[in-house]
């Protein structure tokens, strides 16, 4: 943990405030230690934290955003309509971040509406995230 967080301040003493900074574990963390990540991120104006854990365990995905502040996106490993309303309906996620560039996921097919009643939150492709501003 030390590591990356070092890793973040650097890139944040580098970009200034010109940007807002996203910051994807790879879901390499418990939920103990993503908590203390997000905690610190947080004092680095991060605007959001992608997979602090394992997006294959929902409950714990959903139990460190329950603890953040900071925006928690995930997804970009949803394969299937199920896979997304696993995420949606554990309240797992912040962002919906779909990577739309693996077949066959093809938004409106596969996905329910992430603005439809219950949800109300961002669907954004993981490619989305490379866009040259």
């Amino acid at each position: 943990m030390p590591r990356d967080l070092a890793r973040v301040g650097q890139a944040r003493a580098a970009v200034g405030d010109r940007v807002e900074p996203f910051v994807d574990a790879n879901g390499g963390y418990s939920v103990g230690q993503a908590v203390r990540v997000e905690q610190a991120l947080r004092k680095r104006d991060v605007r959001w934290f992608e997979e602090p854990v394992s997006s294959d365990d929902p409950r714990s995905l959903a139990a460190v955003r329950r603890q953040s502040v900071i925006d928690v996106a995930a997804g970009e490993y949803v394969w299937s309509r199920a896979d997304a309303e696993v995420l949606l309906e554990a309240d797992a996620v912040d962002c919906l971040q779909l990577d739309v560039t693996r077949p066959p996921v093809v938004v409106g097919a596969l996905v329910p509406d992430p603005a439809a009643p219950g949800h109300g939150m961002r669907l954004t492709p993981a490619a989305e995230r490379y866009r040259a501003a």
